[in-house]
């Protein structure tokens, strides 16, 4: 995980040095006014990582330290060079240079220069390799202009979740459906009801999202023992591994959108239809995406992206994920990130944000960048990092 990062000389006006503190929390919110860099700072998180150096150079700074809590670190100069006539009024540079230096634990560097409008042919490959090693996912504050669309072309929001639910019903089928090749011993009636109660909850999601077609669970009778072992057995054993992870992230979601309430209507998974809401009316309309309100689309898509999208392992990074979200709203986003971090334990996030209520006015979850800045301005403002 990112542990540390410094940026010296932003735009010119600002440097920072923001501790993560991946040993407390795999999240960290920054907060401050507009212009003082929050955006830029995800902005060239992404571009690093995806190894986009032209949208990296395209942000001025003078340096700009990664350290990892593995030991990697990764140093980064920028130079920019403008033409010599002291009466230009030229204020893009002719060139821009980027100097990495990438270090191992073990002390092992290796560099690279970059230079704009110029193909490198060295390879860096201690930092290529880690950065491919180390996904990342930006969802930004414009996210609600993608109309619910899906990483396919022309997919929407809903079709994603059809593909989702689909492949997990064949999944969990298939497996089924091989567990009931093996025949079980007898099983009492006893051991037989702990067994479906242990499983209940389970069994209560994949009926409910229409993962099966019926309760894969029998009526025990005792002449049918060994048959309903077998039934048993074949979904204790289904529902497991991967399966389980992705009933727990549909669970998760359900959960969520319960918590939040939307204004008379409720959510309804299947492999039929994806997903839809379904309004509290004596008609019970069927709702789309598109007839959400603006903070519920928010929800929706924030939500379905981390747990259904982001690869595993990745550094998630959100940008003002309060848009739209009265306070209400934003005092229930810790609820909903613990819920993404029980169902999504590895990964790392990343929160900039214009409100505290977000975190409870924990400030100890968040690096404030207005008073980093006056701190080095040397006012004497106390940090609250």
């Amino acid at each position: 995980m990112l542990s540390t990062i410094t940026i010296k000389s932003l735009y010119g006006l600002y440097s920072y040095s923001i501790d993560f503190r991946p040993d407390k929390h795999p999240y960290r919110f920054v907060t401050g006014p507009n212009a003082y860099g929050k955006t830029s700072l995800l902005r060239m998180l992404d571009s690093l990582y995806n190894q986009n150096f032209e949208s990296l150079a395209h942000v001025v700074f003078d340096e700009f330290i990664l350290m990892f809590n593995d030991g990697f670190r990764i140093d980064i100069k920028q130079s920019r060079v403008y033409d010599e006539d002291p009466e230009s009024d030229e204020t893009e540079p002719k060139k821009v240079i980027l100097q990495f230096i990438a270090c191992k634990e073990t002390g092992v560097c290796e560099s690279l220069t970059w230079e704009s409008n110029v193909v490198a042919d060295e390879k860096l490959n201690n930092l290529t390799a880690y950065l491919t090693s180390h996904p990342i996912y930006f969802i930004t504050d414009n996210r609600l202009y993608k109309g619910g669309t899906g990483e396919s072309v022309g997919s929407t929001l809903e079709d994603a979740m059809k593909d989702y639910l689909r492949e997990l019903e064949r999944d969990l089928n298939t497996a089924l459906q091989q567990g009931m090749l093996d025949e079980c011993v007898p099983i009492t009636e006893d051991t037989y009801n702990k067994e479906v109660s242990r499983l209940q909850p389970l069994i209560d999601s994949i009926v409910k999202y229409e993962l099966v077609r019926r309760n894969p669970i029998p009526v025990y009778a005792e002449e049918k023992s060994s048959f309903c072992h077998t039934c048993i057995a074949a979904l204790d054993r289904a529902l497991s591994g991967d399966v389980l992870g992705r009933i727990a992230a549909l669970d998760a979601l359900c959960l969520i959108i319960d918590k939040y309430d939307f204004a008379k209507k409720h959510l309804e998974l299947s492999p039929f239809f994806g997903f839809r809401f379904k309004a509290e009316d004596d008609k019970e309309s069927i709702l789309s995406f598109d007839q959400l309100s603006s903070g519920e689309r928010h929800i929706m898509l924030m939500n379905c992206d981390i747990l259904f999208d982001v690869e595993d392992e990745a550094l998630v990074l959100i940008d003002e994920p309060e848009l739209s979200f009265h306070l209400e709203w934003q005092g229930m986003f810790m609820f909903n990130l613990e819920e993404l971090i029980g169902v999504r334990n590895d990964l790392q996030f990343i929160i900039c944000t214009h409100a505290p209520e977000l975190f409870g006015y924990d400030w100890s979850l968040s690096a404030d960048l207005l008073e980093q800045y006056k701190a080095t301005c040397g006012n004497g403002s106390v940090n609250k990092n």
